[in-house]
């Protein structure tokens, strides 16, 4: 039995990197784990081929017995458009992933079978059921799997030459419950485990691929890395001996909290295993508005001294921020702004806030009658009324900070405040750079000294010589971070196109003025652009 699994593609956001495409020679910038992971689960004997949308288009006229989509959120209108082409060819088509775990009443009319949660059991069982002829049109996982089941991502059936990053879980689930986050409503607050063989069985499966695709980035993909400290300590021991043992070793990057902050043997041991950067949810610098949505963890110590202290062991940090809390008012994004700038945050998207459904926070504004539109996918909009601000203002506030933190000054400054921060030396590679990485360095040279904008000359020079000055060994991810601006720069430009991007103090409260746009202020060259995007013909 042939099987095709597709994941659609994402519209053009901030976290796709499309603008640095010319420069590091991929496609996309990270490679869909879900593919690979629900072709491991597949019993033997099944014809499998795996299709990402992001970096190849799908073949309409495939030959495949069982086509399956997953998808998040922000996929699902692109999602059900695929559906529809592929079921009106006569496919049966399966839909799972988040969105279908999260929003299932959205997706049943979308698909021939459902899948609601985790698919380790649920997916062998509906293929046996399947060839027997009796097959089910919803499967649903209720408890929390095992994650020693996960089995081994098939990630030999991907064009991996075609991304910068892939990705690797160890964990699900997350013990905080903030009120924002779908985690705990999809992975529970338990952190459950992978065994730390297990994992290094995946690395050492995926390592070979890797090179020969010339990469060798790994995200690792848990919504919280240190969720569990005792267990992630014993990773990181298992990935430095691993990577001893490597002519090329990998390098990593996740996704944690503050709390990392307060743990030096923790700080050591990522930054030995050969971590470069991680991500944290910080959302914001206002102790109200992090309490207000149960961020309790990040209002127990002095942030601002735990981001400098996992900056002094080497680490580039990248963090998620959100305005539009309840006890955020038009002031709060000035305060942001600076937060950003005073802490050298050099990567960060302080999107509205938004309620995906079924949080928490999505039955509380449904009681409150501040939910816009229950169907809601994350196209940098949001779906809420906040309180003390209007629509206008905090999308105006938005485009601001978006605007001022990615000018070739402001990201110039935290280029260089994060180096002189750094006290931890990184090891040198003693391998020889590859063509392909020599061809990334000498794009990235043209890019910025080719060009008669002064701008781009300044912020290479400022980059470069305080690298050389503070943190030589840092050298290659200082040109990193300076590719990344290109992206970041000009995916703000297009974003602020056309918007008052004043700062949102200053633009004025028109919600109870007629023909106010407040209750649908939504970018509309966005929404035509999004429409084209999901409904584009196969």
């Amino acid at each position: 039995m042939k099987i095709y699994l597709v994941n659609p593609a994402y519209p053009d956001t901030f976290w796709g990197f499309s603008h640095i495409n010319d420069i590091h020679g991929m496609r996309y910038c990270i490679a869909n784990l879900a593919l690979p992971t629900v072709a491991g689960i597949t019993p033997p004997g099944h014809d499998l081929e795996l299709c990402d949308e992001n970096v190849e288009a799908v073949d309409f006229d495939t030959d495949a017995d069982i086509v399956g989509i997953t998808g998040f959120n922000i996929q699902s209108q692109r999602a059900f458009a695929i559906a529809k082409e592929l079921r009106a060819r006569g496919k049966l088509v399966a839909m799972g992933g988040p969105y279908a775990s999260l929003v299932p009443h959205h997706c049943r009319e979308h698909c021939d079978v459902l899948f609601v949660g985790e698919a380790e059991y649920t997916w062998p069982k509906f293929l046996r059921d399947y060839e027997q002829g009796c097959h089910q049109d919803r499967y649903e996982q209720t408890e929390k799997i095992d994650v020693r089941h996960a089995g081994l991502p098939r990630w030999d059936l991907m064009k991996l030459d075609r991304y910068s990053t892939v990705g690797v879980q160890t964990t699900r689930g997350c013990p905080f419950s903030c009120e924002f986050c779908d985690i705990i409503v999809l992975f529970g607050r338990t952190v459950r485990t992978k065994p730390v063989e297990q994992v290094i069985t995946e690395l050492r499966f995926l390592q070979p691929l890797l090179e020969k695709a010339g990469r060798s980035d790994v995200f690792f993909t848990d919504d919280n890395f240190i969720g569990n400290k005792k267990y992630a300590k014993e990773l990181l021991r298992a990935i430095i001996d691993f990577n001893a043992g490597l002519r090329s070793p990998l390098r990593f990057v996740t996704q944690l909290t503050i709390t990392l902050g307060r743990e030096d043997e923790l700080l050591d041991l990522m930054v030995r295993a050969n971590f470069t950067r991680v991500y944290i949810g910080i959302e914001s610098p206002r102790a109200e508005s992090l309490n207000e949505v149960h961020k309790v963890q990040n209002t127990r110590w002095d942030m601002e001294a735990a981001l400098e202290k996992i900056q002094s062991y080497g680490l580039w940090i990248w963090a998620g921020m959100i305005v539009g809390f309840d006890n955020d008012d038009v002031h709060i994004f000035r305060e942001q702004l600076d937060f950003i700038q005073r802490n050298n945050i050099i990567t960060c998207t302080p999107g509205p806030l938004s309620a995906p459904y079924n949080t928490p926070l999505w039955r509380r504004l449904k009681e409150e009658g501040r939910l816009v539109d229950e169907s809601w996918a994350d196209h940098g909009s949001t779906n809420i009324v906040p309180k003390n601000m209007t629509r206008e203002q905090l999308y105006a506030g938005y485009h601001w900070i978006m605007a001022e933190q990615y000018s070739f000054e402001s990201y110039g400054k935290r280029i260089v405040g994060t180096l002189k921060r750094f006290r931890r030396a990184r090891p040198l590679s003693r391998r020889k750079p590859s063509l392909k990485e020599l061809g990334v360095l000498l794009r990235t040279l043209r890019y910025y000294l080719l060009t008669t904008d002064l701008r781009r000359h300044k912020l290479f020079w400022t980059a470069i010589i305080a690298c050389l000055r503070y943190a030589p060994t840092h050298l290659p991810e200082t040109l990193a971070h300076l590719i990344m601006h290109k992206h970041s720069y000009l995916h703000t430009m297009k974003l602020t196109d056309g918007f008052n991007v004043a700062n949102p103090a200053d633009v004025p409260d028109v919600s109870h003025t007629a023909g106010a746009r407040e209750a649908a202020f939504v970018p509309q060259a966005t929404d035509r652009a999004e429409t084209r995007w999901a409904n584009a013909a196969p």
